[in-house]
């Protein structure tokens, strides 16, 4: 699937708030609500979209969250008892036959039977405790798309592209020297009359 800029952008704003309204959307991105509904029903059938959440702060009600790190081979039961456990909030597959885990517990003896099992069942393992959630920055999401143009010049934008809020709009730029131009090039329009 291709991304285009509308896309982008509608993924931006979801990113920053994801109980933003469709007429809200569609106004921020200068689109009618049928649009976005539309691109948002394509994002989320092509998985780019993959669902809308909360971000749960557990330390407030004395509930600790360990991750930990496994080295569990291609062992696929072992994997559908990890799906069953309730302590068990989240699973990332990554590299060399290994995962990622995130445990909740509110009780010691539960972490103690979750590492238990995991050594009965000779798992290998390593162990980190989360002593504060991460201070979470939004991204804004460029690398999906294939081409980004310079909002100035036209010209095909390789790196990261400068990205310049104007009129409530996100302007994308090759270098700085497109950015001013830009702007400067604005101001002359809006001196003139043109919006």
């Amino acid at each position: 699937m291709k991304i285009s800029k509308l896309d982008i952008d509608i993924i931006n704003l979801i990113n920053e708030n994801s109980k933003l309204s469709l007429r809200t959307i569609a106004k921020k991105v200068n689109s009618t609500v049928p649009t976005v509904k539309k691109r948002i029903k394509i994002l989320e059938k092509n998985g780019i979209i993959k669902g809308y959440f909360t971000i749960f702060n557990p330390y407030p009600l004395s509930i600790y969250k360990d991750i930990f790190i496994l080295y569990t081979g291609e062992d696929k039961k072992l994997f559908k008892n990890f799906m069953e456990m309730d302590g068990v909030k989240r699973i990332f597959k990554i590299e060399e036959r290994r995962l990622i885990l995130i445990f909740v517990y509110k009780e010691y003896k539960e972490i103690l039977e979750f590492m238990k099992f995991l050594e009965k069942n000779g798992v290998e393992y390593e162990k980190f405790s989360v002593l504060e959630e991460p201070l979470l920055k939004n991204e804004i999401i460029t690398e999906m798309n294939e081409r980004i143009y310079c909002d100035y010049c036209g010209k095909e934008i390789k790196e990261k592209p400068i990205i310049k809020r104007i009129d409530g709009e996100e302007k994308y730029f090759c270098c700085s020297t497109c950015k001013n131009e830009y702007i400067k090039r604005r101001k002359r329009l809006r001196s003139l009359g043109h919006p």
